[in-house]
């Protein structure tokens, strides 16, 4: 049968029974081989995520209870969130020349142990100066989350012109101190 084939056709008949040898092996052994592979490295990771475990948590408890006695005196030192807000936001407004429209307070959510507080304030100015603020408060400052950002113009009847406002939504979460004294008696 392969007496009367050229070289030429030896070598076709070869390179193809070749790469077809290659694909059966492939899908046959080396294909499991690759998947029993992969699962051992995953197994592997987490075998050492689970060993180191313990001790990252214990890192983790020791970093929250810094953070929040940091949180703790800061906000004891400057007489709350809503005072260090308020505090940063008119300081920025008097070197930028913008104004502080309004500023009603804080709201306050409470969910199980968690009291959400929410700061809404709107100030009124050019737009790459409001966009600065957006950006001291949520990079720089970090005093809370900036929650919601919007931007929107509004028409001053008095002197019929429009001016660019930006309303800012910034959430701080706190553990609620009530619920724990409610919860241990």
């Amino acid at each position: 049968m392969f007496k009367n084939l050229t070289y030429r056709q030896k070598n076709k008949y070869l390179l193809i029974g070749f790469l077809l040898f290659l694909v059966l092996s492939y899908v046959m052994a080396i294909s499991d081989t690759l998947g029993v592979y992969f699962a051992y490295n995953d197994l592997q990771k987490k075998e050492h995520q689970m060993v180191h475990a313990p001790q990252e948590l214990k890192d983790l408890q020791v970093k929250l209870r810094g953070l929040n006695y940091l949180i703790e005196t800061k906000q004891k030192n400057t007489g709350g969130v809503h005072a260090s807000l308020l505090n940063v936001i008119t300081a920025y407004c008097d070197e930028n020349n913008i104004l502080l429209r309004e500023y009603p307070g804080s709201q306050e959510n409470t969910q199980n142990d968690l009291v959400i507080e929410t700061n809404i304030f709107e100030v009124q100015g050019p737009f790459f100066k409001l966009l600065d603020l957006v950006y001291l408060l949520e990079q720089k400052q970090r005093i809370g989350k900036v929650a919601s950002v919007k931007f929107q113009t509004k028409r001053d009847m008095q002197t019929h012109d429009n001016m660019l406002t930006v309303t800012i939504y910034i959430q701080n979460i706190k553990k609620n101190t009530t619920h724990e004294i409610a919860t241990t008696h």
